[in-house]
């Protein structure tokens, strides 16, 4: 006989909506070994191709699918931005990257691109922590939100996200080395009990899974 023990829907208890739901059947997300969230539009001042380069250092040094969420579409206030997604793209590839950062603007289809609040609210609960390497911030919003749904926080040191996190948010240095920060997100999230627990719900116990298996 084989046993087949009961499983779990995440997308239903965690009451993503369906936006959300298709939004990870696409993306594969429920599979990746770390789900990085960056929720912010493609700026400059975001730095987002540092998160790109302690992505690959991740992958590179943990062996494991470890991927980013970049949710915002390019800045609409400089015509720049567009260059700058471009540029991002191909550092996607350069790093040997084309599957592993998500960018919502370049690889979802135009109904996904839109993403409702509550889309937003739920990648929240989706991803296991929150990665904001800003060079410059008048806020850190998402860090607030990231807090409110129990997300750990990785951050650049800057005055506006100390202000924010206080103690209790993980900084690193903009003058730290892609492989420096890649370590602090490693290390940090091994001995996160939370994040592990979740890992083998995940990995071994939704129905998605066992349908695939």
């Amino acid at each position: 006989l084989q046993v087949i023990p009961p499983r779990i829907d995440p997308a239903l208890s965690g009451r993503w909506p369906p936006q959300a739901r298709e939004l990870a059947r696409r993306l594969d997300l429920l599979r990746a070994d770390l789900l990085l969230l960056l929720p912010a539009r493609i700026t400059r001042r975001k730095n987002i191709e540092l998160a790109l380069e302690v992505l690959a250092a991740l992958r590179r040094e943990g062996g494991q699918d470890a991927r980013l969420l970049v949710t915002g579409p390019p800045g609409p206030h400089n015509p720049g931005n567009l260059a700058y997604l471009e540029q991002l793209l191909q550092l996607r590839r350069s790093l040997g990257l084309e599957r592993s950062p998500h960018f919502r603007h370049a690889d979802l289809p135009e109904p996904l691109r839109a993403l409702s609040d509550d889309t937003l609210a739920s990648l929240y609960l989706l991803c296991d922590a929150l990665f904001f390497p800003s060079r410059d911030e008048g806020f850190g919003i998402p860090l607030l939100e990231a807090a409110h749904a129990r997300l750990p926080s990785f951050c650049s040191d800057i005055p506006a996200f100390r202000e924010t996190g206080g103690e209790h948010v993980r900084y690193f240095s903009l003058n730290d080395r892609p492989e420096q920060v890649a370590a602090l997100l490693h290390d940090s999230m091994a001995s996160d009990e939370r994040f592990l627990q979740r890992r083998l719900v995940l990995q071994g116990h939704t129905w998605e899974r066992l349908v695939a298996e």
